[in-house]
């Protein structure tokens, strides 16, 4: 049995740094890198001089004249530099590499959502627009897909639960299916992401205008056994 749960905007991915959600296309030297210089800019004080930042995009320009850099981990990197950039004052600086990130094709949905917000921070106002209408959306699928279960699991008696983020377009497709967490890891992520390529929404809209919603989460629950809870399971992906 497979259990569909309702689809909701991954709010704990969103909210915050890229340092809360460690995404697996990152490598450790580059992550931890990037964490410590985003540590450094926590710790200036809002009211600090412009000058002071200085020492954040030191930090990451290290990092970004690395020759060897994935897609994901450069764009990780680079909207740390804007959001630096954004609260040294360097708003328009920041917009044009929220800008271009927001071009960037094939990252994961989560992260233009992120990118989203801390585009809207410095006050962009289409990124605004956006997050408003993220926060009426009711995201609703017109169209749920059951995953197959996978026969080695079901040979093996394995159950589990796997979360994947995406993009709704504004044609009410999916796009950009990635798995935030799965248990046990692996074992349905390729059926659960085939499943969410399936399922359908109604186009979003925003004052009558279509609009992308990103980073939208939706949790696959795969049980056998009908005598268990699957809220239960689900907290293993949550």
């Amino acid at each position: 049995m497979i259990i569909l749960l309702a689809p909701f905007i991954l709010a704990a991915c969103s909210a915050g740094g890229f340092g809360k959600v460690k995404h697996s296309a990152m490598r450790n030297a580059v992550y931890e890198a990037a964490a410590k210089c985003e540590q450094t800019m926590a710790a200036l004080p809002s009211n600090v001089d412009s000058v002071e930042f200085d020492i954040v995009l030191l930090c990451v320009d290290r990092i970004l004249s690395r020759g060897d850099l994935r897609v994901y981990e450069r764009a990780v990197v680079q909207k740390l530099r804007a959001s630096a950039l954004g609260r040294a004052g360097k708003d328009k600086q920041a917009q044009r590499i929220f800008a271009q990130l927001m071009e960037t094709k094939g990252l994961p949905s989560g992260f233009y959502s992120r990118a989203l917000q801390a585009q809207a921070a410095v006050g962009n106002a289409e990124a605004q627009r956006m997050l408003m209408a993220s926060e009426e959306w009711a995201g609703s699928p017109l169209k749920y897909v059951a995953p197959r279960y996978p026969k080695a699991a079901v040979d093996e008696g394995i159950e589990g639960c796997v979360m994947v983020e995406f993009t709704v377009e504004e044609t009410g497709r999916t796009s950009n299916v990635d798995v935030v967490r799965s248990a046990p890891p692996h074992v349905f992520d390729q059926e659960a992401i085939s499943a969410a390529q399936r399922i359908r929404y109604e186009p979003p809209t925003y004052k009558g205008e279509p609009v992308k919603q990103f980073g939208v989460a939706y949790l696959f629950t795969f049980q056998m056994a009908e005598d268990i809870n699957p809220q239960d399971m689900s907290r293993q992906c949550i």
